[in-house]
């Protein structure tokens, strides 16, 4: 008897626990929402779109193909330096390696 009911209250705490992280869950939101607040909590950038992204990258091909060096450049750092300028105070919280830990 005392086996069934350790049983039985043992299930009803998994049952409540299961519940609790279900409301948990509920609470913190959806995984975008979750995301966005942990941006806004550490200062990290938004990310650039995809697309966005896709088309600064072709066209940095496209000037490579053509050798146009300094265009590939040009359009890599007009799309991607901002994010880089913006993410810099997280480098600069970084952990550094210690002196002569090549």
């Amino acid at each position: 008897m005392a086996a069934l009911l350790a049983e039985r209250e043992s299930a009803g705490r998994r049952s409540a626990d299961r519940s609790s992280d279900r409301r948990r869950q509920e609470d913190a939101g959806t995984p975008a929402e979750r995301r966005r607040r942990v941006r806004e909590a550490f200062g990290v950038p938004d990310r650039l779109p995809d697309g966005d992204a896709e088309r600064a990258v072709a066209s940095a091909l496209d000037s490579l193909l053509s050798e146009d060096y300094e265009a590939a450049a040009a359009t890599l750092y007009d799309a991607f330096d901002p994010l880089r300028a913006a993410a810099c105070h997280l480098e600069a919280d970084a952990p550094r390696d210690a002196p002569g830990d090549d």
